[in-house]
C-alpha cells in the first residue's frame, strides 16, 4: 500500500512530465509586395496601411520557407507602415522586414 501511495504523489502534486512547446517562428526573412491597388488609407494612428488589391503579387521569404501568390478581386489587406519602397494611389512596390501573414 505504501508503494502505491509513493507512486501517486507526483501525479497528485501536479508534477507531470509533459513537454511544452513554446517555440515561436523566427522573424528572419522578408516580404515583397508589388501590383495595382486602390487608394491606400492610414489606419490605427498611421501604424498600418489598408488598401484593396486589384492585382497584387506577393512573395514571403522566411527561414527555410518561400511562399508566393496573388491577391485580386478587391481583396482587402492591411500592412505595417515600416516598409522600404513605394505605396502610391494605384501602385505598390514595397519590401517589408520579416515574414507576413497574407
Amino acid at each position: 500500500m505504501c508503494t502505491l501511495m509513493l507512486t501517486l504523489i507526483p501525479a497528485v502534486a501536479g508534477s507531470t512530465d509533459q513537454p511544452t512547446n513554446n517555440s515561436q517562428p523566427a522573424d528572419i526573412g522578408f516580404t515583397i509586395i508589388r501590383g495595382f491597388i486602390t487608394k491606400p488609407q492610414l489606419t490605427n494612428g498611421g501604424h498600418f496601411i489598408t488598401f484593396r488589391c486589384i492585382s497584387v503579387h506577393y512573395m514571403v521569404r522566411g527561414f527555410g520557407q518561400k511562399e508566393m501568390g496573388t491577391l485580386h478581386m478587391l481583396q482587402k489587406i492591411t500592412v505595417c507602415n515600416n516598409f522600404a519602397g513605394y505605396i502610391g494611389n494605384h501602385f505598390i512596390l514595397a519590401r517589408f522586414n520579416g515574414p507576413m501573414d497574407i
